[in-house]
């Protein structure tokens, strides 16, 4: 399937193919690593870039149902927006990042999501960047340059470029910020014989080995809150709270209501619907109206003068209307 199929809720899943030609470009780790994907999607490349490796894989992924497919693929999964999830700082060995292709408040989105994900990236980790060409920018450039060495550009193959003109940015993260040459950059991804993702290398990346990493969402989705709050034991306590008892569940009140109670009860719909039985059986709706009063006298001013002021008072009468079976509408108010 083409990759423009795929698209969906701004998903762009990585090519099969283009995640090997990607794996070719690092050696793989003969020690423990972290890598992370923070739009994983349903897991399938991260899982794809490191199989056989046994690191140990994070994803961040927004949609549910993706979500659930990807912790079959990844050891760690987190359910969330990738604001919403808390990655320990230089833990992660591996960042793979292919963030929506969209806009953003103020800046796009494949810029933002590489500011403020790159500090989870150890000193000397490998950065696989995946963005359309012509989003490589100079804002985005200047980050790179700044941020990462070792930088290279390749572009899809075909015929997987053709679908969004991708490109993929390879570097390794500095330890603090250089000044760096975004205008190479800019040179090379204007180069209208920008290189191929080659299948042949021969200066590979190294991922460096990092030490224990963590991973947990701030919040839990709405769906989940739920589930966890009628497994506490304090939900018993204040299920009545959020769940109310219907009105016809209360059961009779101990002495009769008098005209005053019936017109509360009228005035807030809480009597709307059927009343009574056979030929005395009919809907009843009940609902407060608003009137204005308005009143006008003449008064003096500080100079004597004469002036008509007119008085507004706003009151509420409930109107109650009565259907009956034969069709015909009563108004008892």
């Amino acid at each position: 399937m083409r990759l423009a199929g795929q698209v969906k809720m701004g998903y762009y899943p990585t090519p099969p193919g283009v995640v090997q030609l990607i794996r070719k470009q690092f050696y793989p780790p003969e020690h423990t690593i972290h890598a992370i994907d923070p739009c994983c999607g349903e897991g399938l490349a991260l899982e794809a870039l490191l199989r056989g490796t046994g690191a140990i894989t994070y994803g961040i992924e927004l949609d549910a149902a993706r979500a659930a497919e990807a912790k079959e693929h990844l050891k760690n999964v987190a359910h969330a927006g990738y604001e919403e999830v808390e990655v320990a700082l230089e833990s992660m060995s591996l960042l793979y990042l292919n963030p929506p292709y969209d806009d953003g408040e103020g800046e796009r989105k494949e810029l933002t999501f590489l500011r403020d994900l790159m500090p989870v990236l150890i000193h000397g980790g490998l950065l696989v960047y995946i963005i359309p060409r012509t989003r490589l920018t100079a804002d985005v450039a200047e980050f790179l340059a700044a941020s990462f060495s070792r930088l290279k550009v390749y572009r899809f193959p075909e015929p997987e470029y053709d679908a969004f003109g991708q490109i993929v940015v390879l570097g390794t993260k500095n330890g603090y910020p250089v000044r760096g040459h975004p205008e190479d950059l800019l040179r090379e991804v204007a180069d209208p014989e920008l290189a191929i993702l080659p299948a042949s290398v021969f200066e590979r990346y190294q991922l460096p080995l990092t030490g224990n990493a963590e991973m947990h969402v701030r919040k839990h989705p709405p769906e989940e809150l739920v589930t966890l709050a009628k497994a506490s034991p304090i939900w018993t306590r204040v299920q009545d709270l959020v769940e109310p008892p219907a009105l016809g569940d209360v059961g009779r009140p101990p002495a009769p209501l008098h005209e005053g109670h019936m017109g509360l009860l009228l005035a807030a719909g809480c009597l709307n619907g059927q009343v009574g039985t056979g030929a005395e059986r009919h809907i009843v709706v009940g609902k407060p109206v608003k009137h204005i009063i308005e009143s006008s006298e003449v008064e003096e001013d500080e100079e004597g003068n004469s002036v008509e002021v007119t008085h507004r008072l706003e009151t509420f009468r409930v109107t109650i209307k009565m259907l009956m079976p034969t069709g015909e509408l009563r108004r008892l108010v």
